[in-house]
């Protein structure tokens, strides 16, 4: 895909495995996520914890959204209903 050029945004996204107290249980995954500014030299950009992969996505649309960005209704809609089934 190529670069729109102009200005572009980046995030850090880490993820790891957390192993459980409980034996047999599934390792749970966290993570988190944080848009990433440089001003004046220093790194800028609040990190948000993550409890699965499916926070990403509404993460960066919430970013976007107090940007001003504005997302139509099917797209709202859509997000929702990955969330939901993915739940």
């Amino acid at each position: 895909m190529k670069s729109p050029g102009g200005r572009t945004h980046s995030f850090l996204v880490r993820i790891w495995l957390e192993q459980r107290e409980i034996a047999g249980r599934n390792p749970l995954l966290r993570g988190h996520i944080e848009p990433i500014h440089i001003e004046n030299g220093k790194k800028k950009g609040k990190r948000h914890g993550l409890n699965n992969l499916f926070e990403i996505a509404p993460f960066i649309q919430r970013y976007f959204e107090k940007l001003g960005v504005k997302f139509s209704k099917i797209q709202q809609l859509m997000q929702c209903l990955k969330a939901c089934r993915k739940s």
